[in-house]
């Protein structure tokens, strides 16, 4: 019994070894469609199986923090961004769920919303505001008031329990809010700049 438990991890291996050499050739010749032919299905398998169970890939949510300088020469720890590289793995796999979870919330979604949303942006929002204001300003009405509201970490601050809660009352398929409710557990990676601990 033993011989053959032996000879199955021989095999698997050396399976293993000649998989990760045939890529790592074709990465070489830089021919990326053969890279995603060999590990487009591999990858749709884990995709897959990862929203079935509801679950993301630990070693894709660990990001790694770059300190990069807000200005030209730093020399405090606030001179510095920190800024989160996810895997593409990761990137590609929120893709995914972007679009599966998207038709799910369309309904709910407010119409004012310009950020996350295809084809509009942070310009949109400017020229709906402009737009709004100038209106009300050209029937002689009086004044306009405007206030600007930044959230600080705004992300770092949802609760799991009420995201799934209204996620729930707006019925995305509970699949779905078992993968959002795991992404909150991230890892991160911390690097160091100019021996500052970032």
């Amino acid at each position: 019994m033993k011989a053959a438990q032996q000879e199955v991890k021989h095999c698997v291996k050396e399976a293993k070894d000649s998989y990760r050499r045939k890529v790592e050739q074709k990465l070489r010749e830089n021919n990326m469609r053969e890279v995603w032919e060999e590990l487009g299905e591999p990858l749709q398998r884990i995709f897959n199986l990862s929203l079935q169970i509801g679950r993301v890939p630990t070693l894709w949510k660990t990001s790694r923090i770059v300190p990069v300088p807000k200005k030209n020469r730093p020399s405090e720890l606030n001179d510095f961004r920190p800024v989160a590289l996810t895997s593409h793995l990761m990137k590609t796999l929120e893709r995914l769920f972007l679009s599966l979870l998207r038709p799910q919330v369309q309904h709910a979604q407010d119409r004012l919303q310009f950020a996350y949303q295809p084809g509009v942006g942070v310009e949109d929002a400017i020229l709906y505001l402009l737009h709004r204001a100038h209106s009300h300003l050209d029937k002689g009405s009086g004044t306009v008031r405007i206030l600007f509201l930044d959230f600080s970490s705004a992300f770092n601050t949802i609760q799991p329990t009420l995201l799934r809660d209204k996620l729930s009352r707006m019925g995305v398929d509970p699949q779905l809010m078992d993968w959002i409710s795991d992404l909150p557990h991230w890892q991160t990676t911390v690097r160091r700049a100019e021996g500052h601990h970032v």
